[in-house]
């Protein structure tokens, strides 16, 4: 397999969730997309609380892995390390993706972002230079803006950004074998176990073990920066830790405003961030999107206005910046 998709998804009963219905029909939009990469070889790996009624519905290329709440009554967090929950479940994924696919490339995913149609063709054709150790990051990239509209959504708008990978978690590219290293620095005997659960009952198997092992592991270490769940977890604070080298092709896009984000912005575009305008037509495009049938463009004349009438301000102010910057010795 060229490339797998590794998705973690949000606990239905989490303080900050105010629709589930949402997220699970964002996370299908989200599926969707990533099955029509120019290079077909790829997969997509979820893990979830809950086993959406569209799961089915897809190839054995989507595998849906459903998740027990943790057993000493911490249901919502696995883990009491920072950005824990996410590297649990990406780590549970990640290893059945190995097991199932071993892909050359392991993504971490969100639930609600996108892949530009040639990423894994990119990756597969070395269009994207020189790795590094563990692979790629990808510094560029989209903030789409989505709003539910009945049972599906409308596309307001796609911003370029700057800085993606400190907006987004959807920025990181795995080598496969850097991504086995990670998971097996977790504990070591967690491949072989979680193969065994994987050979006898496939993305069905009780994960309880899995989970028990991973979350002891994580809070073992949760004074390690270099703790690998928190490498999982966290896109940003520990981006050092890992030898990734930066493509600036905006080839990811983080979609913004429809409900439900963990992060700072909850969501809402990084204006600060912004590089111009993408029309909607040419953004579905290329990113997968133009055969949904429940998401509308209707761009929204406000994000326009704001990003034609501030944007060319902003970039003259950050290029004024960095020309004062003082020098280092």
């Amino acid at each position: 397999m060229r490339a797998v998709f590794v998705i973690p998804v949000i606990h239905p009963d989490h303080p900050i969730v105010s629709d589930y219905d949402v997220i699970e029909r964002v996370l299908k939009l989200t599926v969707t997309s990533l099955l029509q990469q120019t290079e077909p070889d790829v997969a997509v790996a979820v893990a979830a609380h809950r086993r959406p009624d569209w799961a089915d519905s897809f190839s054995d290329r989507v595998a849906v892995l459903t998740l027990p709440d943790h057993p000493d009554s911490r249901p919502l967090r696995y883990t009491g390390i920072p950005d824990g929950d996410q590297g649990v479940k990406r780590a549970l994924a990640g290893l059945y993706a190995l097991h199932k696919w071993a892909p050359q490339y392991a993504v971490p995913m969100d639930g609600d972002d996108f892949m530009d149609v040639s990423l894994v063709a990119h990756l597969c054709g070395g269009r994207l230079g020189p790795s590094g150790d563990d692979g790629y990051i990808l510094t560029q990239g989209y903030q789409a803006l989505l709003r539910g509209a009945g049972t599906g959504f409308e596309i307001n708008g796609a911003l370029r950004v700057r800085e993606f990978n400190e907006t987004c978690g959807s920025c990181r590219v795995f080598k496969g074998a850097a991504f086995e290293r990670l998971l097996a620095g977790i504990d070591p005997d967690l491949p072989r176990i979680a193969g065994a659960l994987f050979t006898r009952d496939g993305p069905d198997a009780d994960l309880s073990p899995c989970l028990e092992r991973i979350a002891a592991a994580a809070d073992r270490r949760a004074g390690d920066l270099s703790n690998p769940v928190r490498l999982l977890g966290d896109h940003v604070a520990l981006a050092g830790y890992l030898d990734l080298a930066p493509v600036g092709l905006p080839l990811a896009a983080k979609g913004c405003g429809h409900s439900s984000h963990i992060g700072p912005l909850r969501g809402e575009v990084h204006w600060n961030r912004t590089m111009g305008i993408l029309p909607i037509s040419r953004f579905r495009r290329r990113f997968g999107l133009t055969r949904q049938e429940n998401l509308v463009s209707a761009p929204n004349l406000y994000v326009q206005a704001r990003e034609a009438i501030t944007g060319p301000a902003r970039r003259v102010l950050r290029r004024l910046g960095a020309r004062v910057q003082p020098r280092r010795a």
